[in-house]
């Protein structure tokens, strides 16, 4: 099997929604064996302390299967990218890394692949070879805030945060419907929020869940932005599976569109109803929806309407957080998730009972044919109704989706790790994995005994903190959480972030662009969810910074403002350059806090930017403030004297006060390690896989490093000072 160019944007995974825009398809590559993953590319690593392998590995459950039409091939989905099967024999045609991309689909007629990326670059492949047919760019100045293919590869639809929604021909890449829907109301709620007084104001959330440096809280701009946390599969658009009539919306408003005719109507107000639950259209005339007004969607069954008249045609026992179609239309696949990830089933539309199927997590019918994604990460097919394997493939390991949360002992021997849809805590010995549990926004090992995790709200369960047992993997309950409480990871601490709705008011209380909306913030113990400290912001509120693996906040001020001087004067450096600065609109304060007292421990003014929302991090150890932008863009400033050190490239920084140390993903595979006082690259290594996270040791002699196949490895970083760098090397300011 011939090898395929690749479509690789390393790292597309932290980038900002600005920054991510763009994600160009070169083409498709082989999916390498599990054997060649640990041996592909070259190496050069040194004081290696240890080296196990995450077992079992970490996979995401959020995955699609599908057979094409003529079901000769098979489209297998997960947040890292897609693997393109051929059924007979079953083998793996071409892997396309890409973790920033819509749904794909299959053409019509089963001879090709289309993508679109999340930047709205599209791109097709023919099939079985894998060669790139056409690309190009959809005509449109906005992301979407909620997208999807048709199922025949043809039209992509377009629910822009402007609240325009729009229809693509990807054949002329011209728009063919543009339509603006009506907005959601004044009151402000959910992720995208927004305020009429006379004109469109809107309130853009800016949490970003990850395991790395990030801002949070509720940010006032003058164009709207999308969601950052956008699952793959869940979505609000719903096309019928001849892609002639789909659904979509904001849950409390939606419409329809006839693709063909290009036209909009307004559906049933039954189907209005029940939109905001999981739904499919089962086809051009029938909708299938889980109401959960009254209650999760895994308490309620589903409903049949007829998308003529909004009659309700049958009920079906099915419950379910997802819904969709299988490529036989007899049939509903439905998902749920659990604490363990996502189960799949199946269930027949004429017989009105549930097919039998082995455990899944992905499966998808064509004709009498079933094919089964399992757990343990093979493709599997059966004939309907029987037990009998008919082909079996077992994947190689794909990459490791965003860490959406980490958290490590002190002395680097426990992990705890999640990504969508799933979380696991590790032994790093011997690379075990000890328990299984949901996805969680944020974790603390509290003592050798027992560790806190938060978990976010979804849409069956409220956010909750839990204890978790380390030596059982048992969960039970700590403190509780309100409903409508949001919870950040900020290492020590957990930060509250309540948004002012009151504050919100006549046209002079607005927050100026560029600025965080009011909001207070209360600091809480992870253990307990006693309160350690509280913080209430009303004008020109700064954006705060939450560090998972460190010791402080940040609050990026604009700099202009009194609030910033304030803030300013807690240190006399950084008091004196504000006041001695000839500032601009465009300049911003940023203070360092400690998470756990709220006290201030100094700050750096900044010049470059256009305010601190526009920033992807900021965080601070010891003497130095690191920030971050446009995705890759490091600068290094020591708040003892406010001046820039240094000016990196790279992705995914952790760093250590003890030992002064910065740690930055190169990319390709390279970590570089620099001196956190001047900047200065003391070491680089070389690994044989891209690298997924790093986290210093509690007393920075030792670093951590987990690769994208989940390679675990410690490596001993107590005499790098010593190791002999070329001055070449070193990104100098003027670089």
């Amino acid at each position: 099997m011939r090898r395929l160019s690749i479509p690789l944007l390393r790292f597309s995974a932290v980038i900002s929604s600005c920054a991510a825009a763009i994600l160009v398809f070169l083409g498709a590559q082989r999916l390498p064996s599990s054997a060649a993953q640990s041996a592909q590319g070259r190496q050069d690593l040194h004081s290696v302390l240890s080296h196990v392998m995450l077992t079992p590995p970490l996979r995401s459950p959020e995955v699609s299967l599908r057979f094409s039409p003529d079901g000769q091939y098979l489209l297998l989905q997960d947040p890292a990218g897609v693997v393109v099967l051929a059924r007979n024999p079953l083998r793996i045609l071409f892997h396309i890394s890409a973790d920033n991309i819509y749904p794909a689909q299959f053409s019509d007629d089963s001879q090709s692949l289309v993508l679109v990326s999340r930047g709205l670059n599209f791109a097709k492949w023919k099939l079985p070879e894998g060669e790139k047919l056409a690309n190009g760019d959809l005509p449109t100045k906005l992301d979407c805030a909620d997208g999807q293919l048709s199922p025949d590869g043809a039209t992509f639809a377009c629910l822009k945060p402007d609240f325009h929604f729009a229809l693509f021909d990807l054949s002329s890449q011209k728009i063919v419907l543009d339509e603006l829907i009506a907005p959601a109301p004044p009151a402000v709620s959910g992720r995208l929020r927004s305020f009429y007084s006379p004109v469109v104001l809107f309130f853009i959330s800016l949490d970003n869940e990850s395991a790395f440096p990030s801002p949070f809280g509720i940010f006032r701009t003058s164009e709207p932005r999308p969601n950052p946390n956008r699952s793959l599969f869940t979505s609000s658009i719903h096309f019928s599976p001849d892609a002639k009539v789909l659904v979509a919306g904001p849950p409390k408003n939606p419409f329809a569109i006839d693709v063909a005719l290009k036209k909009k109507f307004e559906p049933p107000s039954a189907i209005q109803k029940a939109f905001h639950g999981a739904a499919t259209l089962q086809s051009a005339d029938r909708f299938i929806a889980i109401d959960s007004s009254n209650g999760t969607q895994s308490q309620n069954t589903a409903t049949v309407f007829s998308l003529r008249n909004g009659d309700a045609l049958a009920r079906l026992p099915v419950t379910a957080t997802r819904l969709r179609i299988a490529t036989n239309p007899r049939f509903l696949v439905s998902y749920n998730t659990s604490s363990d990830g996502q189960n799949a089933a199946a269930f027949d539309l004429e017989q009105n009972h549930p097919l039998e199927t082995p455990p899944a997590v992905a499966l998808d019918v064509r004709g009498d044919e079933l094919a089964v994604y399992t757990v343990n990460g093979s493709i599997a097919f059966y004939h309907l109704n029987e037990r009998n394997l008919l082909a079996h493939l077992p994947l190689p390991l794909a990459t490791l989706p965003l860490p959406r949360c980490a958290a490590l002992t002190a002395n680097l021997d426990k992990l705890l790790l999640a990504i969508d849809g799933v979380g696991a805590l590790f032994d790093l010995s011997d690379g075990r994995r000890l328990a299984t549990v949901a996805k969680f926004s944020a974790a603390n090992f509290l003592n050798e005994r027992e560790a806190s995790l938060s978990f976010p709200a979804s849409r069956d369960a409220s956010p909750h903190i839990s204890r978790l047992s380390i030596s059982s993997g048992a969960l039970s309950p700590s403190w509780e959480v309100g409903k409508e409480q949001q919870l950040r990871s900020g290492g020590p601490a957990l930060f509250e972030y309540s948004f002012l709705k009151e504050m919100i008011g006549a046209q002079s209380e607005f927050p100026a662009l560029g600025l965080q909306a009011p909001y207070s913030l209360r600091s809480l113990d992870p253990a307990t969810g006693e309160e350690l400290w509280k913080r209430t912001f009303r004008d020109n509120s700064p954006t705060p910074f939450a560090d998972p693996q460190g010791q402080r906040l940040v609050l990026g001020w604009k700099a202009k403002t009194s609030e910033a001087k304030s803030a300013a004067n807690h240190n006399p450096a950084a008091r004196d350059i504000l006041k001695n600065a000839k500032l601009t609109d465009r300049d911003s304060y940023f203070e360092a806090l400690d998470a756990r007292s709220g006290n201030s421990v100094g700050g750096v003014l900044v010049t470059v930017g256009n305010g601190a929302a526009t920033f992807d991090a900021a965080f601070s150890v010891g003497d130095a403030m690191i920030l971050q932008k446009d995705g890759v863009r490091v600068s290094m400033y020591l708040m003892s004297d406010g001046q820039l050190k240094a000016r990196l490239v790279g992705v995914r920084p952790s760093a250590s006060a003890e030992s002064n140390l910065l740690a930055l993903d190169l990319g390709g595979g390279r970590l570089g390690i620099f001196d956190l006082a001047n900047g200065t690259k003391l070491d680089e290594q070389l690994f044989p896989d891209g690298l997924a996270y790093t986290h210093f040791s509690g007393d920075g002699k030792r670093l951590f490093v987990l690769t994208e196949h989940q390679t675990a490895l410690i490596l001993d970083v107590t005499d790098v000072r010593k190791a002999n760098v070329p001055a070449s090397q070193t990104k100098e300011l003027n670089n």
